[in-house]
């Protein structure tokens, strides 16, 4: 076929064989399956009704509610893999579909590209976790193809940004720490890109679109917690016992939710009963 033709071609197919063997050699991860109860909290929540009798303290706005709305499709860990795995190949086809389509990286390149997609192990291992980064990072792929499709198709058809936009806005229902990406996008393609009207309106709409997704959950943030959020609630904390990471850290922080300096330092400011991530104190943790 030609390039401009949309096809699944050889390493695509490799990724749909080679894939489940990833599942399977990855299958006892634990990667952050610390937060995979909130997550079950939330799809409890949606069945609920939304009825706040549901939340527990110390959920109900942290994290961000998508992969709950995922879970109540199944929680058979197999098959979420498998589902995470298939989105994430076909992401990935999609993005060099466009690259290819719009001519945007030299063809010897992009053979040297797809040859590099089949031997990353970091990216195939990326789906073969139960949590919300796996969805998120397919969402985003799935948002830029379709953002570069309206930048570099004739005409710049207006239905390519809106698309775009609504892929970017369900990505931020997963992980909100991207909620200033968009403008950082903008800002860079406006310094390269060529502008025009259409560009102009495109990215309005593409924005607009972005930040209409967020009004579900700031409207369920206010019915709990009396304040419009646009994001989670974590705050300082993930950013303190990431600290943890580092190794032998000066600090003798651990990278773990029940860190015993963190909590110590909890105590000291707010008191033994707080929770960090609390509907009743939501956003105030700060280091």
């Amino acid at each position: 076929m030609q390039i401009e033709s949309f096809r699944v071609d050889k390493p695509i197919f490799l990724m749909l064989l080679v894939y489940p063997l990833f599942v399977w050699l990855n299958y006892d991860a634990r990667a952050m399956q610390g937060i995979l109860p909130y997550y079950q909290q939330y799809k409890a929540l949606i069945l609920s009704g939304f009825s706040t009798d549901a939340i527990r303290v110390g959920s109900g706005t942290f994290p961000m509610w998508g992969y709950g709305w995922v879970l109540l499709l199944t929680e058979n860990k197999s098959l979420l893999l498998l589902l995470q795995g298939f989105i994430g190949i076909l992401s990935i086809g999609y993005l060099t579909y466009t690259i290819e389509k719009y001519k945007l990286i030299a063809l010897i390149d992009m053979r040297l590209f797809k040859i590099l997609i089949l031997v990353a192990v970091p990216f195939w291992a990326f789906h073969t976790v139960m949590w919300p980064y796996s969805l998120a990072g397919s969402l985003f792929l799935f948002s830029l193809s379709t953002l570069l499709a309206g930048i570099h198709a004739p005409r710049r058809p207006i239905g390519f940004f809106v698309l775009s936009g609504l892929l970017f806005g369900i990505l931020l229902n997963f992980r909100s720490d991207y909620y200033l990406m968009p403008l950082g996008l903008v800002l860079i393609t406006l310094l390269v890109t060529k502008t025009d009207r259409r560009l102009l309106l495109g990215f309005f709409t593409w924005g607009l679109l972005i930040y209409l997704c967020l009004i579900p959950w700031a409207l369920y943030t206010k019915k709990i917690t009396g304040r419009y959020l646009i994001k989670s609630t974590n705050a300082g904390y993930v950013f303190f016992i990431g600290l943890g990471s580092l190794p032998n850290n000066r600090w003798g922080i651990t990278p773990s939710d029940e860190d015993p300096k963190l909590r110590r330092v909890i105590e000291t400011e707010f008191g033994k009963s707080y929770v960090p991530s609390s509907i009743s104190k939501c956003n105030t943790f700060r280091f």
